[in-house]
């Protein structure tokens, strides 16, 4: 019921939201509140640099991202849900070879969501936690709701900046 009334809220907020980076924090933030995790990122994909950038992290661990942090798409849990584009559940990362670690980071489970628009990917959404299987499908499920959620209110964001260019 918790979750869903803050699924509910982060909508609303989401409704009036016109910026990108501000509706992007309150995605992690309300993720943050509904998932237990220790960590949560939202990071965008640059396609001429083929690499993401952090917009958005929230959670006790978020003092571990460098500012200003990037990855190239081609490496690591970012690269292959790039690859696969479907979430990912990983219950041991001592377990997958895939991981790329920050200093001093130790997580242990993560979801991973692609951010998808027109069979494109826009960004990817990851949950951590210190704990072995910490995550299961309903975790996955909320995250992929709150990706569809950002994913729409991007999407009037840029209606909205494309109207105001044409009135202009």
């Amino acid at each position: 019921t918790t979750q869903l009334m803050l699924l509910n809220e982060l909508s609303q907020q989401l409704e009036t939201e016109l910026d990108p980076p501000v509706s992007a924090q309150l995605a992690v933030n309300t993720l943050e509140r509904a998932i237990s995790c220790s960590l949560v990122t939202l990071f965008t994909y640059e396609a001429d640099k083929n690499e993401y950038v952090v917009l958005a992290s929230a959670g006790q661990m978020t003092s571990l991202i460098p500012p200003g942090y990037r990855q190239s798409a081609n490496i690591g849990l970012l690269g292959r849900t790039t690859r696969i584009k479907k979430t990912t559940i990983i219950n041991d990362t001592r377990l997958d070879a895939d991981i790329v670690r920050l200093d001093k980071e130790d997580t242990r489970s993560i979801i991973s969501v692609p951010i998808m628009q027109h069979g494109h990917i826009k960004g990817v959404l990851e949950i951590c936690s210190e704990k072995a299987n910490a995550f299961n499908s309903l975790d996955a499920s909320i995250a992929e709701g709150v990706t569809s959620e950002l994913l729409r209110a991007w999407e009037r964001s840029n209606y909205q900046q494309h109207i105001t260019e044409l009135i202009q």
